[in-house]
């Protein structure tokens, strides 16, 4: 179960790397940098001005605990396709 999990969070992280390349970069860009200050205030949940292991860590957390729909543990191909639809339309306000 260690290994799912940790798997999981390595793909959630990868993936939300990925999100932040295709997807919120350069929207960001058109935006400066709005939306990526907006990231990372929402991660550093103590407002130090810095992300600490541990807030990078519960920010990714709670990224695959809403992206795992079912609540098994596991992400699914399904499920990650749907964050990033979801993650896609979301942006697209940004855009107009």
């Amino acid at each position: 179960m260690k290994k799912i999990l940790i798997s999981g969070l390595v793909v959630s992280s990868l993936v939300g790397a990925g999100l932040m390349t295709t997807l919120i970069a350069p929207v960001a860009a058109q935006n400066g940098g709005k939306i990526q200050r907006i990231l990372f205030d929402r991660t550093d949940t103590n407002d130090d001005g810095f992300i600490s292991k541990e807030e990078f860590s519960a920010a990714q957390l709670k990224r695959f605990n809403k992206i795992d729909a079912n609540d098994d543990g596991k992400l699914s191909f399904e499920e990650n396709q749907k964050a990033i639809e979801k993650t896609r339309k979301r942006l697209e306000r940004f855009r107009k």
